[in-house]
């Protein structure tokens, strides 16, 4: 009876840790698709057309300057639409192997807390 008894209770706390996770993961996903839903990305071509028609700050600039800065390689950057306003994020391979995604307004070149 007592061993039954902390049968019970294991599955009990395990179906509760399943159920709490399974409710994080479901929050996580909504956030995503919410945050994805306010994110419009330009393709190279519009993003060149772009920085001209709107003035903003040459990727090209903040990607040099945070690379040297960060001591990491460009691997990419690309100019979004995200609540109202343009955003480049720019993605940096550090030296210890981490990828890092920072953001920047793209009409001052300053940097963002999290544009996500």
């Amino acid at each position: 009876m007592f061993s039954s008894m902390k049968i019970l209770i294991v599955v009990s706390c395990c179906a509760f840790v399943t159920v709490a996770q399974a409710g994080e993961l479901t929050e996580e996903k909504e956030h995503r698709a919410e945050a994805q839903a306010e994110r419009i990305c330009f393709s190279a071509n519009s993003t060149r057309e772009q920085v001209v028609a709107q003035h903003l700050v040459p990727p090209f600039q903040i990607i040099q300057r945070e690379s040297q800065q960060r001591k990491a390689e460009s691997l990419g950057a690309r100019l979004c639409r995200w609540k109202g306003q343009l955003v480049y994020e720019i993605n940096l391979l550090r030296q210890d192997g981490h990828v890092i995604h920072v953001y920047f307004n793209a009409t001052s070149g300053t940097a963002m807390a999290d544009a996500r």
